[in-house]
């Protein structure tokens, strides 16, 4: 009996010298563990450290594309300087400061080129409408943005300060397609920025017309009354008048008005007349009169629905 009390007590001391050197074991793997967590953090920090202070420091600045700046104009307006880091730029405040320093600046993007150059590609910008404030006409591009204001139309080009040819005959030979904006009063027009009215709802619509333009492919409009937003009135190429009425499905009156004037501009390029919108999902034209005292007959009305626009 006593032996094998003896064997007992040998055993759990057995037991017991196992499991200290298990836990200690575990304990050497978890400090192992933690110092090398500490290791790769440290490693971490001091890339980090470094990358923001010794690496990636701009040497290079390119400009990609072609536009009507100066490439060193682009560069000078965009605010970075040689030695700036590649990684702490504010890329949102560079795009603002090219686009509103260099109001022809549609659009900016920046690329980084490892270790050390920053590439700029800029998008021009061009004048399709002009409101006038006060005596002044305010150039504009199609999403609001100021681009110049002159006196008069014949002095685009002094205004926006551009002396290469090819400017002349982007922008001032073709001023007969700018368009006249109605219904806007301006509150504040900076060259850079886009324009402020007083009526908010107003520029917006003049936005999403702007957009429908596009979409539909729809040129030639020569003015954009918004004096009443629920009674839009267009004129294309100063002889036919668009009556758009309100904004509501503007996208199909938008598409329905590019079909009539196709189909009208096919029967003579000088047609004239009304091309009536208001009526939902169709488009009705209205030759001009002779006689602008007598109505129109029923054949001179000519009438095009959703279902017969032809698909882009």
């Amino acid at each position: 009996m006593q032996r094998q009390a003896e064997m007992q007590h040998q055993k759990s001391r057995e037991e017991l010298r196992r499991e200290h050197r298990t836990k200690r074991q575990k304990q050497q793997r978890r400090r192992r563990r933690i110092f090398y967590s500490v290791c790769i953090f440290i490693f971490l920090v001091v890339g980090v450290v470094l990358s923001l202070t010794v690496f990636f420091n701009i040497t290079k600045i390119k400009v990609s594309t072609k536009s009507i700046y100066p490439n060193e104009d682009i560069i000078a307006a965009s605010g970075v300087e040689i030695g700036d880091n590649l990684f702490l730029l504010k890329r949102s405040k560079v795009k603002q400061n090219i686009t509103e320093k260099l109001p022809f600046i549609g659009s900016v993007s920046l690329k980084n080129k490892l270790p050390d150059e920053l590439i700029i590609s800029v998008e021009e910008t061009g004048i399709v409408a002009a409101v006038e404030s006060e005596g002044i006409f305010v150039f504009l591009d199609e999403t609001g943005k100021v681009l110049c204001k002159a006196s008069g139309f014949e002095d685009i080009y002094k205004a926006c300060e551009k002396t290469e040819i090819e400017m002349q005959r982007k922008y001032v030979l073709a001023v007969e397609k700018i368009i006249v904006l109605k219904g806007l009063e301006v509150s504040e027009s900076s060259p850079g920025r886009t324009l402020q009215v007083k009526d908010q709802d107003a520029f917006d619509l003049y936005v999403k017309i702007m957009k429908e333009f596009k979409k539909n492919k729809i040129k030639g409009i020569t003015e954009i009354d918004l004096t009443d937003v629920f009674n839009v009135n267009l004129v294309y190429q100063d002889r036919i008048k668009i009556q758009v009425g309100s904004i509501t499905n503007l996208a199909k009156k938008m598409s329905l008005a590019a079909k009539v004037i196709e189909t009208q501009d096919d029967i003579s390029p000088y047609q004239e007349g009304t091309i009536n919108l208001t009526v939902d999902k169709k488009a009705y034209f209205t030759p001009k009169q002779e006689d602008p005292t007598s109505p129109p007959s029923e054949e001179d009305i000519e009438g095009v629905t959703e279902s017969n626009v032809k698909p882009e």
